[in-house]
C-alpha cells in the first residue's frame, strides 16, 4: 500500500525544458526536452521497467523514454 502510495503522489513533472545531453527526441532529434507527468499504467509499468515521460518542446512530441 505504502508503495502504490508513493507512486500515485509522487512529483515528477518540472516547469522548464532542460537541454539534455543524453535524451533526445526520437521525431527531430532535439535534446530540449520536458518532464512532464506521468499517466497510471506508466507508474504501473514502471514499477518493472523504469521509464520517464517527455515532452519535446521543438516538435510536440510526447512519450516515454529510459
Amino acid at each position: 500500500m505504502l508503495i502504490m502510495t508513493k507512486l500515485f503522489f509522487k512529483n515528477s513533472s518540472s516547469t522548464l525544458p532542460v537541454q539534455s545531453d543524453n535524451r533526445k527526441c526520437p521525431q527531430c532529434d532535439s535534446t530540449y526536452l520536458d518532464r512532464i507527468k506521468r499517466r497510471v499504467i506508466d507508474r504501473i509499468i514502471g514499477i518493472i521497467i523504469p521509464r520517464k515521460r517527455y515532452h519535446c518542446e521543438s516538435c510536440g512530441w510526447k512519450g516515454n523514454l529510459r
